[in-house]
């Protein structure tokens, strides 16, 4: 029923479109509520396609209804640099990005992305894997854990974004970890 999908230069123009509208409503609903603009979208799958990242899509009768996408710690925004790099190093791979279309969650898609990540990840000699997630009880982290991920002390940051109907909003986020052995 369900197809994982590695996406890189060779291919990413045949799914860009479906990953724009897919994060598009991820986001958009509960409980994000953000609105993404289709170019901020692009640019984000511009930079979870390029050598060196990894991003992994889910299909359904060849619309893709999950994503997820990873980079190296050393392409990564100079904040999250600065808060992993002292107490992991440089050699952390960074899943920056997951989600599933709601009809679709419950059939472990989320799962099957995150451990293919993590095992191209190890393949590639990184030592860790880390995700940043809210602290307002997400489901990424619930699902992270689920596979080995571990709440890394001490390390937080605020993050603000905007909200559907242009509000902005900031929240609290926390790191996890996982050893890539």
């Amino acid at each position: 029923m369900y197809n994982l999908v590695v996406v890189d230069n060779t291919n990413k123009e045949q799914y860009r479109m479906g990953f724009v509208k897919t994060y598009q409503t991820v986001f958009a609903g509960e409980p994000y509520n953000e609105d993404w603009k289709e170019n901020e979208v692009n640019i984000i799958f511009d930079d979870l396609t390029k050598d060196g990242s990894i991003c992994v899509v889910a299909l359904c009768n060849e619309d893709i209804v999950g994503f997820s996408g990873s980079l190296p710690l050393s392409e990564c925004d100079q904040d999250v640099k600065n808060l992993i790099s002292p107490v992991l190093g440089m050699s952390v791979f960074y899943n920056a990005e997951l989600g599933v279309l709601p009809e679709h969650r419950g059939h472990g898609l989320a799962k099957q992305m995150v451990d293919q990540r993590v095992s191209i990840a190890r393949n590639n000699g990184f030592h860790y894997s880390i995700m940043r997630t809210t602290t307002n009880g997400s489901m990424s982290q619930s699902i992270y854990e689920k596979v080995g991920f571990e709440i890394l002390t001490g390390v937080e940051q605020i993050v603000s974004h905007e909200r559907v109907g242009e509000t902005n909003d900031s929240d609290k986020r926390i790191f996890l970890y996982k050893e890539l052995k």
